[in-house]
């Protein structure tokens, strides 16, 4: 949820009427402009059997080892360009994917989690990788691990999980009240969840839209208030005062909602269900890149998730940093270590 995380901190939210919320604003009407103008990746679809669209987009190299990003939540295929510059310099092709009904793949209602797996294998194939990886960060993670328990190991070369959720009953572990709340709307009150993320799809457009400048003050400005009521780590409030990088998030979280809140609420309901799989018949090698101080997917979460799965398929990397910053901050580090052996 890094975007997610990112979100919050960026919009001015104040509570009222037992966890209802209202966007408070003073900013200007901005100037629009196309929201994948900072998109360095070109978007394509691929049709799929059942006549669906899936939609991705390549970073990186053209012709390295190609690792598939599946996104945070909220988040989309443009995820993955943060990646770019450091797939480039190591030879790599990250290929960020919108799941169903996200960005322009079309939705499939009712899905599971291993549906979205299995879509991601008739992609690989039919890009022609007989050989990959995948990265599943923060709300990414259930998907990539159910390609490593659905994917063959000898196609599927390694799963990385940067701050990555699993199932429901270990991710909600020590997680901080405002997600747990979040997770709570999704079970009960799935109008609520539906208006957070109406006001989240509003304020992401404006941001997007403000020229640099503006943006970075804005941020600047509202990372000092954040900062002095200790309601956003220090190390976020760091990662976030890179403009291009924060662009490019939200640009991200934006593309979640092209289609409106319908994926919100589906991916909602899947990351409150049983995953549908046994982590112990998980058959790839898992590495869990975990933040020290990650308030969203806490630390405790990837041990629990290395206890589920099979003896020496998993190993725990951890970092000081926090959710945000692990992704940003080690990014070229994560697609070594995925390269590494290969």
């Amino acid at each position: 949820m890094a975007v997610d995380q990112m979100s919050g901190i960026l919009t001015r939210l104040i509570p009222y009427n037992f966890g209802l919320w209202r966007l408070e604003t003073s900013l200007a009407r901005p100037q629009l402009r196309p929201y994948s103008s900072y998109s360095v990746g070109s978007t394509q679809t691929l049709g799929l059997p059942d006549g669906r669209t899936l939609a991705y987009a390549a970073f990186g190299s053209s012709n390295g080892h190609a690792i598939f990003e599946l996104h945070g939540f909220p988040g989309s295929r443009l995820e993955a360009a943060v990646y770019h510059q450091s797939a480039l310099e190591l030879g790599a092709q990250v290929i960020g994917v919108d799941r169903p009904g996200i960005g322009l793949s079309s939705p499939h209602p009712g899905r599971t989690v291993l549906d979205h797996a299995e879509d991601l294998r008739f992609l690989a194939k039919a890009l022609g990788h007989s050989s990959y990886s995948i990265i599943g960060v923060s709300g990414g993670g259930p998907y990539a691990l159910a390609c490593a328990y659905l994917h063959s190991p000898e196609a599927l070369k390694k799963v990385v999980l940067v701050a990555g959720m699993g199932p429901h009953d270990v991710s909600v572990k020590g997680m901080r009240i405002g997600n747990r709340f979040i997770f709570w709307c999704f079970q009960y009150f799935p109008w609520l969840a539906r208006l957070t993320a109406r006001l989240s799809a509003t304020q992401y457009k404006r941001l997007i839209a403000m020229p640099d400048d503006q943006l970075s003050a804005y941020i600047a400005k509202t990372l000092k208030s954040r900062l002095r009521f200790r309601s956003v780590q220090e190390k976020d409030a760091e990662a976030m005062s890179d403009v291009y990088s924060l662009r490019m998030m939200l640009e991200s979280g934006s593309e979640h909602f092209r289609q409106g809140t319908d994926a919100w609420l589906e991916e909602g309901r899947l990351v409150t269900s049983p995953i549908g799989f046994d982590l112990n018949d998980v058959k790839v090698p898992v590495l869990l890149w975990c933040g020290r101080q990650d308030l969203n997917v806490p630390l405790s979460v990837g041990e629990e998730i290395a206890k589920g799965l099979p003896e020496g398929l998993a190993k725990v990397r951890i970092e000081d940093e926090t959710h945000i910053s692990l992704v940003l901050n080690r990014r070229k580090e994560i697609l070594g270590e995925v390269l590494n052996g290969l």
